[in-house]
């Protein structure tokens, strides 16, 4: 699959830090615009936590994916981003109304300790760790904290991911521990499109198939 990222001009006004929702929908509307699904696979949007829990914001963008989601088959995956380490019930079933639109829900959290436990069978997909860390030390400690709960992630049937990853050395933890999903720098550079379906041995990454 792919992921749509933001990525203004660099002539664009710096957007303010807790315009999220208005960087989801732009990134939303410029697919709409340029009609650039992938051929293969799914194609991961943005969607802020806060955003399913602000009725404004969440009307905003059902609209915008009402108009659209028919027509494409159901490649849309939704990538829910700030997932907070215990989210309430009530934000938890703010997740139901995105199932009409989407084919796949993927949690991004930052806490490798997110309480998975708490999360009802059959509501997403899959839940991936945002990899971050001043050092390679915190960085390799996340790493190994949130596998450390891939029994009950199997339990309930939803797969565990991992991104951000920037080292090779990141990459080949992940491949050791068997993680289902992989993306960053190191997985794959930022392209101008979707990802075409490839096969690419691990040992090549980052793939670069389309220079």
């Amino acid at each position: 699959g792919s992921v749509m990222n933001w990525r203004p001009q660099p002539a664009a006004a710096p957007l303010a830090q807790d315009d999220s929702g208005s960087r989801d929908l732009a990134v939303l509307r410029k697919l709409h615009e340029n009609d650039r699904m992938p051929s293969a696979g799914y194609l991961f949007v943005p969607v802020e936590f806060s955003t399913l829990v602000k009725p404004s914001l969440r009307r905003l963008y059902q609209a915008e994916l009402a108009g659209a989601a028919a027509a494409r088959d159901r490649k849309f995956a939704a990538a829910i981003y700030d997932v907070p380490r215990a989210p309430s019930f009530g934000a938890i079933a703010e997740l139901q109304r995105l199932k009409p639109y989407f084919s796949l829900i993927d949690l991004r959290v930052t806490d490798p300790d997110f309480q998975i436990a708490q999360l009802p069978s059959g509501l997403v997909n899959s839940v991936t760790l945002v990899l971050n860390g001043r050092s390679d030390l915190e960085r390799h400690a996340a790493l190994n904290q949130f596998h450390k709960h891939a029994t009950t992630y199997r339990a309930r049937q939803i797969w565990q991911g991992v991104t951000n990853l920037r080292t090779s050395r990141e990459r080949e933890a992940c491949i050791k521990l068997s993680t289902p999903f992989l993306s960053g720098p190191a997985v794959a550079p930022l392209a101008s499109g979707p990802v075409p379906q490839a096969i690419w041995p691990a040992a090549n990454l980052p793939y670069q198939g389309w220079t």
